[in-house]
This record gives structure tokens, sequence and C-alpha cells, in this order.
């Protein structure tokens, strides 16, 4: 039950991003999962699902758990012959690098 909530925040909270990229002409398609290695995952899913890109948004969090996610997109660009697009989330536009810490979401786009 607590896993079906979780993926039914993340949903609620993407659609209407995913609507704008749909409108756009975009194929996206979204996938919640949950695993051990985000870097095994990710690239596993990439490879399943014959992704074209991934994004990953950035957030505020401390700064081990920056600097743990930074790793986790460094990795899964290193593993993938495809581009990974790293973002800063709406809430921190504007913003100096200096002025926040920031971790990674993963989102694929087909």
């Amino acid at each position: 039950q607590m896993w079906e909530n979780i993926r039914a925040a993340v949903e609620d909270e993407l659609a209407p991003s995913i609507e704008h990229l749909r409108a756009e002409g975009y194929t996206v398609k979204l996938i919640v999962w949950a695993g051990d290695d985000p870097v095994t995952e990710i690239t596993r899913v990439v490879e399943q699902e014959h992704i074209d890109l991934v994004v990953m948004a950035s957030h505020h969090y401390s700064v081990f758990r920056s600097v743990f996610l930074r790793s986790v997109a460094e990795r899964v660009s290193r593993r993938l012959s495809i581009p990974v697009m790293l973002v800063r989330s709406p809430e921190h536009k504007g913003q100096e690098e200096h002025d926040y810490e920031d971790t990674t979401d993963h989102v694929a786009v087909n």
C-alpha cells in the first residue's frame, strides 16, 4: 500500500509536465520503480524501454546526499550511450550554485 501511495504521488506531481511534453509532440512514458542500486536500475530501464534521453532534476538537500546523487548522475551518463541531462528544478531557478545543494530525481523520456 505504501508503494502504491508513493507511485500515485509521483504520478500526480509529474502529470502537468508530462502533458506539456506530450502537447509539444514528445512521446513520454512515466516509469516509477525502486531498487537497491539506482545506476543499475536506471540503466536496465533505459535499455529495456529503448529510452532516447534521461533527464535528472536537482533538488535542495544535504551536502552528503547532493554529492551521492551527483555521483549517480555521472555514473549513469558513463554507462549509457544516450544523452543524460541534469536540470535544476523550478524552485531553484535563478539561484546561484552556492545558494543550495542539489540532488537528483530520475526521469526518462522515450
